[in-house]
């Protein structure tokens, strides 16, 4: 007893006082966003693939709805992204004047069910093929994602619609997402008075990512921009109004910009607080049976109210040869050399 009455006359002639020391915060929640690039379901090269599932696995009524995800299906995690090139509607092709080039595209809506089995929470149909079957084959691809649960955003009945964010959340984080097609033919832009994509000036673009980080904690711009390229082994690197564009909407607030059009998987890069995906390249694309674009990747974010975003990028086999349109990942060097071109290291993160 006298030694401890003398060591607290210690303590107290010294000045001091027990503390108890502080509780620790509880870390920062974090919602997870999980990106993919072009999305085409069906096509002529599939028809018999598809034919041949439902036939062989006749047991299980979702067999040709599973299949081209069926592989990597688990790393599709938290807010699912990806940009649906094209309309999911069973109304026909409709041909018009300014298209400059001679492919359409049209996915039967029965087809929504891949997306839903996938995860899918929004999709970008802010791209050059969206308005293939027409004006009324966008609204319906709308009102079909709808009814299955899945946001469209990038187009709408006029303008205004078409620019209007898309809230979604996960782990208590809200995420707006926007989407904008830079690129023709004109006659798919949104116009004051008619239905299509999202088509804004610069400045309007900016003004966007500052309203929508208003209403969220976190905002992901996807751009359809740039050219198309043939051989992801001839992609040049972005352009100069490409990265100040990118590096102006994440000034203005975004956190995350996503990339599509290039057909090609493009560098990643940081700036600032932010990441841009310069292009995510063709994901499950059923438009092509080359093998120019060979690889893709996934991508995913953890974003937070004031944390820096992290990513992590898993690069996957996209070679209808042999993928037969159903990604799969990527191992060994073939994998980090991969990694290597577009700027991320062999552990699949920004160095």
């Amino acid at each position: 007893m006298a030694c401890r009455l003398l060591a607290l006359a210690g303590l107290l002639a010294a000045g001091g006082v027990a503390r108890a020391s502080a509780p620790a915060l509880p870390p920062e929640p974090r919602a997870i966003v999980t990106a993919v690039g072009d999305i085409l379901l069906t096509n002529w090269q599939t028809e018999t693939l598809y034919r041949s599932l439902s036939r062989w696995l006749s047991f299980n009524p979702d067999a040709e709805y599973v299949y081209p995800f069926k592989r990597i299906r688990t790393e599709l995690r938290g807010i699912v992204f990806g940009n649906l090139e094209g309309p999911l509607t069973n109304l026909p092709i409709r041909e018009f004047d300014d298209k400059d080039e001679p492919y359409y595209f049209g996915v039967p809506s029965r087809f929504v069910r891949t997306l839903q089995l996938a995860g899918f929470r929004v999709l970008s149909l802010a791209n050059n093929h969206v308005r293939d079957c027409g004006p009324a084959g966008l609204l319906d691809t709308m009102r079909v994602l709808r009814a299955a649960g899945i946001r469209p955003v990038g187009a709408g009945l006029d303008d205004r619609a078409a620019r209007a964010p898309v809230l979604a959340e996960d782990n208590g984080i809200r995420v707006a997402f926007l989407a904008y097609n830079l690129v023709p033919p004109a006659s798919v832009w949104a116009g004051p008075r008619h239905p299509g994509t999202a088509h804004p000036t610069e400045s309007a673009m900016v003004y966007d990512v500052r309203t929508a980080a208003r209403r969220a904690d976190a905002v992901v711009v996807s751009l359809h921009w740039g050219r198309e390229i043939a051989d992801e082994s001839q992609m040049p690197l972005p352009s100069e109004s490409r990265v100040a564009l990118a590096r102006r909407l994440l000034e203005a607030g975004a956190a995350v910009i996503l990339g599509h059009h290039s057909h090609a998987v493009e560098r990643i890069e940081r700036y600032r607080r932010g990441i841009i995906c310069y292009g995510l390249g063709n994901f499950v694309f059923a438009g092509t049976q080359q093998s120019g674009h060979p690889h893709s990747v996934i991508v995913r974010f953890t974003l937070g109210r004031t944390a820096l975003p992290e990513v992590q990028v898993i690069p996957v086999l996209i070679e209808p040869e042999r993928a037969k349109w159903s990604p799969r990942p990527m191992s060994g060097a073939a994998r980090a050399g991969f990694l290597a071109r577009i700027g991320v290291d062999a552990s699949g993160h920004l160095p």
